[in-house]
């Protein structure tokens, strides 16, 4: 085959959804699949060259490949959303798995293979090391191309100074070196080579004369991006990288800004952090350096150097060093200047007392239990304090403004960012109600806030003001004996419950899981906080006891130990294993400081 074939996938958004290109190279029912993920302003015809050196390789060997080069949404020939906000991580990767569903029901994927470059390798990223995703079948190889878990500020923000500013062209040649110009990291190219590059790139006018092929609305995300944000996001990305369970490889051009040599090779200043991180959890992953170029959008023929090598999986980290992490990532780029909260408070009343949530909670009230959640799991004050900033915003005619001057830019830039997912999470929940609860409609607006909140969230701030609101909804609905809409129920259990799991936030996720048992299957419930009652006094002094003894002898051994409390969501679901249990089942459990076990 010379040239491919242009597909396309219907996929769901906030709107009235979009359809997703990709370009399909070889056998469409081979087994194999190798998918080729473009950057952030690129398009899937970057990887023409790449693609022929596969199919001849593949050829050579006797084995038949599919290789699928998608159109990112707003790129090449996929359509641009309607709401620009949806330019964002979670929308790439759901997109991504509605085209993997649509080449598994074309042939069955038998080998998945991922190639990405820049923004492409992170999608590819978040679906390597996310094990909730619905593969057909796992990556089984991943290479990134001049990107990794920690990425260059400066190199986001040297790009961020071009995205969306291209204008329009005379001519191809004019387009092209405007694009040159702009492009210098991505390595020597001859003019023929570079005007093959272009074409695809280029779009007409229909006046004459030529414009970019993406959407320029693609940067207003973008441009909420910042040096705090950016820090806040690694963790995630290392928490990722870190479940791949994909033998990797890792490209780095000599010269690249976004990709440095301490983050692919382990070496020189950042060496001793870099060896914990990468090391330890890719202890094989090969970091292979191109001699010339760097951003490179024309990745080599396969086979001229490197290699994708084996890497041993890595187990997750544990629960207390997890969250530890979480908390102490959302400590930085907040001022935390003495009664930050109470000034907080003081700014947001007068625009939160008379106004309420969905649920009917007063949101001024709503608000300072958030920030008292956040409190208990060890937020900062100043976290604390982005809570009412966060709902002082919606209030607002020019939040950012306000908020930037009332305290500074990144209060303000954190409180209209969780605005903005709060107003995103509703209107998806609002379109997921005009579907029934069991539809594969429902199902794909519940993975879409899915993938907003596990892929997304470039600020880790963010996710944790999430979750402790939507554990606050839960819990006012369970204290004026109100049952929350399917939607919610359903969006709780099945992303935010997992999410802080995810996070090693148990109490949350506990918590979560057993107020949304105890309003889906409130007799069961019922049965089982009764069942936890009883004989509650007795087994409370026999853990005590035990525990003493534990404690002592831990201490002997200079150690400490927690206890973990029984759940009643779990305990339902081994309920075989806990009733003749004893001390077991006899833990105060979260859910007990919730009155009307009935869910009424």
């Amino acid at each position: 085959m010379t040239d491919p074939t242009l597909h396309h996938v219907h996929c769901a958004d906030t709107a009235e959804g979009h359809r997703m290109a990709w370009w399909q190279w070889g056998d469409a029912q081979a087994p194999r699949l190798i998918v080729c993920a473009h950057g952030l302003s690129r398009q899937g015809r970057d990887f023409d060259v790449l693609a022929r050196a596969l199919l001849a390789r593949g050829e050579q060997q006797g084995r038949a490949l599919r290789v699928v080069c998608p159109d990112v949404v707003g790129r090449g020939e996929s359509d641009w959303l309607k709401d620009p906000l949806g330019y964002q991580f979670p929308t790439y990767v759901a997109d991504m798995l509605a085209m993997l569903g649509t080449l598994q029901a074309q042939a069955p994927i038998g080998a998945f293979d991922w190639v990405g470059t820049s923004m492409g390798g992170l999608i590819g990223m978040m679906l390597a090391g996310t094990p909730q995703l619905p593969l057909p079948v796992p990556v089984r190889r991943l290479v990134l191309n001049d990107v990794g878990p920690a990425v260059e500020w400066t190199a986001l923000a040297r790009i961020g100074e071009y995205l969306g500013k291209a204008g329009t062209f005379d001519s191809v040649e004019a387009a092209a070196a405007t694009m040159r110009a702009i492009s210098q990291g991505f390595g020597p190219h001859t003019d023929e080579q570079w005007l093959a590059l272009s074409r695809p790139m280029l779009r007409t006018l229909p006046g004459g004369g030529w414009r970019l092929h993406y959407d320029p609305a693609i940067a207003v995300p973008y441009a909420g991006v910042t040096q705090e944000s950016t820090a806040q996001g690694e963790a995630l990305l290392w928490q990722l990288y870190e479940q791949v369970q994909a033998q990797t490889l890792v490209l780095r051009g000599a010269d690249s800004d976004l990709l440095t040599p301490a983050t692919a090779r382990h070496d020189r200043a950042w060496a001793a952090r870099a060896r914990r991180r990468i090391r330890r959890r890719r202890p094989r992953a090969d970091p292979d350096r191109r001699r010339s170029g760097a951003h490179g959008a024309r990745l080599p023929a396969a086979g001229r150097g490197g290699r994708l090598m084996k890497t041993t999986p890595v187990a997750a980290r544990p629960a207390t060093q997890s969250v530890a992490d979480v908390i102490a990532a959302t400590r930085d780029g907040l001022n935390e200047s003495a009664d930050i909260r109470a000034r907080a408070r003081l700014f947001a009343e007068p625009l939160l007392t008379g106004e309420t949530t969905s649920s009917g909670e007063n949101l001024l009230a709503h608000a300072d239990a958030v920030a008292d959640i956040l409190a208990g799991i060890g937020g900062a004050e100043a976290l604390q304090a982005a809570v009412y900033l966060s709902y002082a915003s919606a209030q607002l005619n020019r939040p950012e403004e306000v908020i930037g001057k009332a305290f500074d830019d990144s209060f303000a830039r954190l409180a209209v960012e969780t605005s903005k997912l709060e107003r995103v999470q509703t209107r998806s929940r609002a379109g997921r109600q005009e579907y029934a609860p069991d539809s594969d409609q429902a199902g794909q607006q519940t993975e879409f806030v899915r993938k907003m909140l596990l892929a997304f969230s470039r600020d880790l701030r963010v996710v944790l003001l999430r979750l402790a609101s939507r554990l606050q909804t839960l819990r006012y609905c369970a204290s004026v004996r109100k049952l929350p809409s399917p939607s919610l129920l359903r969006e709780s259990h099945e992303v935010f419950a997992p999410l802080a799991n995810r996070l090693g936030i148990w109490q949350i996720k506990w918590e979560l899981e057993d107020l949304v048992f105890r309003f889906q299957e409130p007799d069961t419930y019922k049965r089982v906080a009764t069942l936890l009652e009883d004989k509650r006094v007795e087994r409370e002094a026999a853990l005590d006891q035990r525990r003493a003894e534990i404690e002592a002898a831990l201490r002997a051994r200079h150690s400490r130990q927690r206890e973990r409390p029984a759940q009643a969501h779990q305990l339902h679901r081994a309920q075989d294993a806990w009733q003749g249990a004893g001390l077991r089942a006899g833990v105060r459990h979260p859910c007990a400081a919730h009155p009307g076990a009935d869910g009424s």
